[in-house]
């Protein structure tokens, strides 16, 4: 009787069926799609936090630079509040805080939507007005800004999502000192 048991065994097909294959299929299928989903919504965040990142990093380098070379270095900001919006390091050889003239050595550049699609600066202001321009001088501290006088700090940078994020945006605070800080939802008080 266990011998025959055993040949029923070995005469039975092993295997799925076309139907137990193709339910696994749909459920892996669905799954694999919740999941791609989840993924692409956090990509607009990530390219926001990426571009912030990355002009705090630049604005930290031009302080550096300019302790570093012991001259001041000029950060311009560009095409504000556009998809063009840019970020430019000048070494103000002449010392006149006009950055790009004669004599002015750009050392680092990066188009803000080139590097982190849909993430722009969408302002930069101090407490008074709206900034184009932060000189560091040979200490690492703001000197000026708009190639006029020190400003009212801090110096606010702020960078959005043409798409809808969580955070919206975030904001490089830049001290007197020249210390830069990334914050979300920051809001400085100017008194």
């Amino acid at each position: 009787m266990i011998g025959v048991t055993w040949m029923l065994k070995l005469n039975r097909k092993s295997g799925f069926t076309l139907i137990e294959m193709l339910v696994t299929v749909g459920i892996l299928s669905i799954l694999t799609g919740l999941a791609v989903s989840s993924w692409s919504g956090l990509l607009p965040r990530w390219r926001l936090e990426g571009a912030a990142n990355s002009v705090g990093h630049i604005i930290g380098l031009a302080r550096f630079e300019a302790v570093r070379k012991n001259r001041p270095v000029l950060v311009q900001l560009t095409a504000i509040g556009t998809a063009a919006s840019s970020i430019s390091l000048y070494r103000d050889n002449n010392r006149n805080n006009i950055a790009g003239d004669a004599g002015d050595d750009l050392f680092k550049q990066i188009m803000i939507s080139q590097q982190f699609s849909l993430a722009f600066i969408s302002t930069a202001a101090d407490c008074v007005e709206n900034v184009t321009l932060i000189s560091f001088g040979s200490d690492g501290s703001i000197k000026g800004v708009n190639a006029t006088g020190r400003g009212t700090m801090p110096v606010i940078v702020t960078l959005d999502s043409q798409t809808s994020t969580t955070p919206d945006s975030y904001q490089i605070v830049v001290e007197r000192s020249g210390i830069a800080r990334i914050e979300t939802g920051y809001t400085a008080s100017c008194t």
